[in-house]
């Protein structure tokens, strides 16, 4: 089973010159250099233009589609015309384009300035959109594309692979960069990168089915294709779905200002197909938790679920936010793993920052925040983090 990347390259004249071709090449190495090199293949295009785009998508039917190139925030993302100069295509343009292929196209990278706006839109048909919450430098965007990359090619899911792609801006570059917004804030180059998982993840054609138990033994199928699948003495509920069954210039920034410019299961029996619901990721992570030998382990699973029940319930906080906080929380449950492990400790370091940092658009008297205020220090003092 191959999955197919499809890089779109843009750097129109006038803009700021990117490193585009390292960026083009470094991802096709590391996946060359990678374990499971064969299940992998890159399509180039570049220099693209807005009538290249649906082209590309439908000549290539790719899984994972990665735009290199510049980005102006609420404007769009910068391609290029005829003669090569700047052609901006607009978030919702772009937004409809992805609807067409919202069954085939699993992931979207945006190496981009500013373009967590189109992530946001993009994200309401494809199941993982990565953008960039601010002005990115090429080194940065390079850095996190091989992490990403890599990840991939080792075998690591879509969500373990942007945390490697973070991580690997955070061993390489020691920048930090000012966040504008309602209130202007400093932030580390790692965390610029944003990953937004759509609430109803779609069933991707062509993908293999993988399963994942969660720590209530309840499996969750990614996929849209499972064959051979064998059971006795089971009890089979709540399976929907689509799809078949068969059982048994020095400015290297990315940012640019524009002025003016249903199925069926055959074999022992036949259900009808709805949608897949994929979720549980951080609940796994709970339950590998509770299951290791480390110190307080129960007693730390017990604290980050009733975390995760708070979050998931509070009416206040966007679905931006309810995910990017439950992503904290599996961070969390990783390192309660390993509490030892220092690398990890800076991680749940940064994701208890994360964490206090989103309740504090919140009123003080809202029930989230006082449960993140009675547990959050109990969390911290039990991962040793003082």
């Amino acid at each position: 089973m191959t999955t197919t990347i499809l890089i779109l390259a843009a750097n129109p004249k006038g803009t700021s010159s990117l490193g585009l071709m390292q960026e083009l090449r470094d991802v096709s190495e590391g996946l060359k250099r990678a374990k499971n090199r064969d299940r992998f293949k890159v399509e180039e295009k570049v220099a693209v233009r807005p009538k290249d785009l649906q082209n590309a998508l439908l000549e290539t039917k790719p899984r994972i589609v990665h735009f290199c190139g510049h980005g102006t925030g609420d404007g769009g993302l910068a391609f290029e015309n005829d003669t090569g100069g700047v052609q901006i295509v607009s978030t919702e343009a772009l937004a409809d384009l992805f609807s067409l292929f919202a069954d085939s196209v699993e992931c979207i990278l945006l190496n981009a300035c500013y373009s967590e706006v189109q992530a946001k839109a993009i994200m309401q048909h494809i199941n993982y959109v990565i953008g960039m919450r601010q002005n990115i430098e090429d080194g940065t965007a390079i850095a996190f594309t091989m992490g990403f990359y890599e990840a991939l090619g080792a075998g690591e899911s879509i969500e373990s692979a942007y945390r490697f792609g973070c991580n690997r801006i955070r061993l390489e570059i020691y920048r930090s960069t000012v966040v504008s917004g309602d209130k202007a804030e400093v932030i580390p180059e790692y965390l610029i990168p944003i990953l937004l998982k759509k609430n109803l993840l779609n069933a991707i054609k062509g993908v293999e089915a993988s399963q994942q138990s969660d720590a209530n033994n309840k499996f969750h199928i990614f996929g849209s294709k499972i064959t051979n699948v064998g059971f006795s003495g089971s009890n089979v509920t709540n399976l929907t779905g689509s799809g078949t069954i068969n059982m048994n210039s020095n400015d290297y920034s990315r940012q640019i200002e524009i002025g003016s410019v249903g199925g069926d299961i055959s074999g022992h029996a036949a259900l009808n197909l709805g949608e897949i619901e994929i979720s549980g990721t951080v609940a796994n992570t709970i339950g590998q938790l509770e299951k290791s030998d480390a110190p307080e382990a129960t007693k730390l699973a017990e604290l980050l679920k009733q975390l995760q029940k708070a979050i998931k319930a509070n009416p206040d906080l966007s679905e931006d936010d309810k995910t990017e906080a439950l992503e904290q929380i599996k961070v969390l449950a990783e390192a309660g793993k390993n509490p030892k492990e220092g690398s990890l400790q800076k991680t749940a370091k940064t994701a208890i920052k994360v964490l206090k940092g989103t309740i504090t658009s919140l009123p003080t008297a809202a029930k989230l925040v006082e449960q993140c205020n009675e547990l959050l220090p109990m969390i911290t003092r039990l991962l040793g983090l003082g």
